[in-house]
């Protein structure tokens, strides 16, 4: 199931975003940038119609929020909610934010633990929530508790629910972690048990690298679907990252045309 999120097309709104992966011959879809808490019921209304015309199925989207309060918690039960309407089961985090600057500067340590606690005692509040929309929550690799496998694994085993998965990010684990691109599919063979599905981002340099579009980097993404099919995966992989900054809305289109044809010849050959 290779689809793709609408996060590189936000300067160019959510009909010409849905266009365009449409028609990269795309049939799956992650709302990202345009699905806010605050979205109405018109607006919901409006993207249903859109998904119906550009044949695309919505997978998931991104899971904002203000925080681990009150106000952070009712923000994303209506994330939760519109993701129902929409029939959408999945919803994306990225778990709290370890650093102070950029991916330089670590907080002070009782402050990480402080909130790391908060993080937990979050998902914990919100999981019967979930079983009730028949939601999965899916944590995405963006540094801190979501690092590499090992502190997915981590995660997953102090959460211990069926409505939390894992939904892994090659660049990321790269990009901020500083894993070798090479090594990565050894990385994913640790998690792979608790993996729902797959934001897909290539890359070119190590830790602080420069993102691109699977299949313009250097991650072996046959070794990473060789590692999913051996554990019997069947979920939905997205292309997270289409263009850089600046990039016209064609200039999208044409890059994930070229990268969608690239994963689906690199399936193929497995």
């Amino acid at each position: 199931m290779i689809g793709s999120f609408t996060r590189s097309y936000g300067p160019f709104g959510v009909q010409r975003a849905l266009k365009g992966i449409s028609s990269a011959g795309l049939k799956y879809v992650g709302l990202m940038g345009f699905f806010p808490p605050t979205i109405t019921g018109p607006q919901l209304a409006e993207i249903s119609s859109l998904l119906k015309e550009c044949n695309l199925k919505p997978i998931a989207v991104w899971g904002t929020s203000k925080g681990y309060d009150e106000e952070g918690t009712k923000e994303f039960r209506r994330i939760v909610d519109n993701s129902a309407t929409l029939g959408i089961n999945r919803v994306l985090i990225a778990g709290p934010w370890p650093y102070l600057e950029d991916i330089k500067v670590k907080k002070p340590t009782s402050r990480w633990m402080q909130e790391v606690e908060e993080f937990f005692r979050w998902v914990e509040s919100i999981l019967p929530y979930l079983e009730e929309r028949d939601i999965k929550l899916a944590l995405k690799p963006h540094a801190g508790i979501t690092a590499t496998a090992k502190e997915c694994l981590e995660t997953m085993e102090r959460i211990g629910s069926e409505k939390v998965r894992i939904w892994y990010d090659p660049g990321n684990v790269v990009y901020y972690e500083g894993v070798r691109p090479e090594d990565v599919p050894d990385d994913l063979k640790v998690i792979v048990d608790y993996v729902d599905g797959m934001c897909l981002k290539d890359i070119v340099g190590g830790r602080g690298g420069e993102l691109r579009v699977p299949g313009q980097g250097t991650i072996d993404f046959k070794e990473l679907f060789a590692v999913l099919k051996e554990a019997g995966f069947r979920g939905p992989s997205l292309i997270e990252y289409g263009a850089p900054p600046g990039a016209s809305a064609e200039d999208i289109d044409l890059a994930l045309r070229k990268s969608s044809q690239y994963l689906r010849e690199t399936l193929r050959k497995l």
